[in-house]
């Protein structure tokens, strides 16, 4: 939605530019112009998640309530498309922990949501300073792709609708039964050796 806006807005930019231009120019602007206002000709970027690893750092919003606008990662430098974090598991697993949390004006919450659908925090709370974190422990993941995001639900008073916030993602943990299944696979190998 964000990179449907912005390329709607990059359009009408160009639309209003077209009249100065040489006519060589003003055909390729136009051409430009009709792709750009093409929902969905730009792709949002994905900050990936490395299941050995997890990710931790900073998200932010400019608008007020809704997606996030921003994550934080030197190599991404196209600030408005940076909405989301994708993770690809060979196999089922889960986060021991997911977290999102305030820390420069209270009054700021998120919500959680993976490939497009809400998932309800396990603990949301208020920290001393009035600093709103929300947590879900053990987010169950089958093998594939997924996306994560979070969404702005509540701005803190006097800030315009803008903000920034802490993210972090554990790593990814096999699930019981790929464990299971794995040492199975072990013990059937060193019968096969004996």
């Amino acid at each position: 939605m964000i990179a449907d806006r912005q390329s709607q807005g990059s359009a009408s930019a160009l639309r209003v530019r077209l009249h100065r231009m040489p006519y060589g120019m003003t055909t390729l602007a136009a051409i430009l112009a009709v792709v750009l206002s093409y929902p969905g000709t730009v792709q949002a970027v994905s900050v990936p998640i490395d299941p050995d690893t997890g990710w931790s750092g900073y998200f932010a919003w400019d608008d007020g309530l809704g997606q996030i606008d921003d994550i934080s990662l030197v190599a991404y430098d196209y600030d408005w498309v940076e909405t989301d974090w994708s993770i690809a598991l060979a196999e089922a697993g889960y986060m021991t922990l997911v977290t999102a949390y305030d820390g420069y004006w209270p009054g700021d919450e998120f919500a959680l949501y993976v490939d497009g659908g809400h998932v309800p925090w396990t603990l949301e709370y208020h920290d001393a300073d009035g600093f709103y974190h929300g947590e879900h422990d053990h987010l169950t993941l089958s093998a594939g792709s997924h996306s994560i995001t979070f969404y702005v639900t509540a701005v803190a008073p006097g800030t315009g609708g803008m903000g920034a916030a802490v993210a972090e993602f554990s790593p990814v943990v096999p699930e019981p039964a790929t464990v299971a299944l794995l040492g199975i696979g072990a013990l059937v190998l060193v019968r096969r050796r004996r």
